[in-house]
């Protein structure tokens, strides 16, 4: 865990390039695919792994640093998902709910946003929170020090703090809480990385102030179906029921909102796919290793150049976008604003100051 003044960031590296986004398209639950559906070329040879392994959080930082440059102009599900997650914190109530507070108060709006990247999202937010005329006091939190900095070089918005390292971490958590309380903890795109939400979750609502609003995205069983149809890989990304329980243990009780969707992502052919993956550090993909992220874990298997090839033509074959031409990839987003009750936030914050 790294805490650094943002102006220390503004040095490390350059602002990302635009270039013209891929095209998604929210559809409707596509039905499991049969057996016979999911057998793979022989050449694709499946390796087991345990139902869930750990992640290798040096390794995703690692992915991600090297995607810092290429994330912003490539995360196009993401990016969406952003906008959706926005539109839901005002609709729901729940914005209007904590500009009053603040108002009332006289003071800024503390925030904490979990996995910033780039600034995608970031950007988003501040100019929502403009429009409606409510100052911030904004602390990031990314797992990759080249990430913040280019978030932080993006932002026109003052930035308070950025918290460099896996928020989950006690370390990590211990810094968060020394400029919190928060009013607003929001994330987009990456609790999906948490080994177990509900433990998370209530780790991060001691992080909230009273009336504080939990806000974030990630996905669901289903996302990547089609990989996982390929290389056989378990996935462990949670159900829409799961979610619902961990948000009961973790006595997030009032739920303004949860939502899901199935989006599916055009591309005109595999490579671009694979490539796509790569620049948004999803996915480790060289000529050697194809990584695939599973929810919250991620499994790898060296992989030849030959065995590679053999990938993208059984992906050209199996996921053919009839309407379109090229191939698609499944994404199930979902998204959920919440609030914790009083009794709830004191005893949690109790147990993780001990």
């Amino acid at each position: 865990m790294i805490a650094r003044p943002a102006s220390e960031l503004l040095a490390m590296t350059s602002t990302a390039s635009t270039q013209a986004p891929l095209t998604c398209q929210t559809v409707p639950a596509p039905a499991p695919a049969s057996a016979s559906e999911s057998a793979s070329e022989s050449v694709l040879v499946q390796k087991s792994v345990p139902a869930k392994p750990q992640v290798d959080f040096a390794h995703l930082q690692q992915r991600f640093s090297a995607a810092a440059l290429t994330y912003s102009r490539e995360a196009v599900v993401q990016q969406d998902m952003g906008q959706v997650l926005l539109a839901q914190l005002e609709q729901s109530g729940a914005l209007a709910q904590l500009s009053s507070v603040v108002q009332a108060q006289g003071r800024a709006l503390r925030i904490l946003e979990i996995g910033c990247g780039p600034g995608n999202f970031t950007q988003m937010l501040c100019a929502l929170l403009q429009e409606h005329g409510i100052s911030l006091q904004l602390c990031l939190n990314d797992i990759s020090a080249a990430m913040l900095a280019v978030c932080v070089q993006q932002l026109r918005a003052p930035v308070a703090q950025c918290i460099c390292g896996n928020i989950l971490e006690h370390a990590t958590l211990e810094q968060a809480l020394l400029w919190g309380p928060f009013d607003l903890i929001i994330s987009n795109a990456t609790f999906q990385w948490f080994p177990e939400l509900a433990p998370a979750l209530q780790q991060l609502q001691a992080l909230l102030s009273v009336d504080g609003v939990l806000a974030y995205s990630s996905f669901l069983e289903g996302t990547f179906a089609e990989l996982y149809q390929l290389l056989g890989y378990q996935l462990s990304y949670v159900h829409l029921e799961q979610v619902e329980a961990a948000l009961q243990q973790s006595d997030l009780s009032h739920v303004y909102t949860l939502e899901d969707r199935v989006v599916r992502q055009h591309f005109a052919h595999a490579y671009q796919l694979f490539h796509h993956l790569k620049a948004t550090g999803v996915n480790a993909l060289s000529a050697d290793v194809v990584g695939l992220p599973a929810g919250p874990s991620a499994a790898y298997v060296k992989m030849g150049a030959g065995r590679m090839r053999a990938l993208m033509r059984e992906y050209e074959r199996s996921f053919v976008d009839e309407n379109r031409g090229g191939v698609y990839l499944t994404w199930r987003p979902y998204f959920c604003i919440c609030m914790a009750t009083k009794k709830a936030r004191a005893v949690r914050t109790a147990q993780i100051s001990l």
